[in-house]
């Protein structure tokens, strides 16, 4: 998995490319929680995301608890391979999709 960062003012966007599996989690968590500490808002652009594991969406709900009421995790552009991983685990109804 690689990363692209790009910010303005207090929003920061990651585009995140490739897989995200299990050795790509940790440290996709790890950059998302830094994010959080930093910026009101994270934008997740899952545009080029073929794949996403149990693992992966484990450090997106550790992420979305971190930033709490400041604003948020919103992800866009997702796959619908990947959207279909967010659907059946009713991740849906708990991240914000734009």
């Amino acid at each position: 998995m690689e990363i692209e960062k790009n910010t303005s003012g207090k929003t920061m966007t990651m585009s995140l490319i490739g897989r995200i599996d299990t050795s790509a989690s940790e440290r996709l968590k790890d950059e998302l929680l830094a994010g959080c500490e930093t910026y009101n808002k994270v934008i997740l652009d899952l545009g080029r995301t073929e794949y996403i594991s149990s693992a992966g969406l484990r450090a997106l709900l550790t992420a979305h608890k971190a930033m709490g009421r400041r604003g948020g995790i919103s992800i866009v552009n997702v796959q619908e391979d990947v959207m279909e991983v967010f659907r059946v685990t009713g991740f849906c109804n708990i991240l914000s999709f734009g």
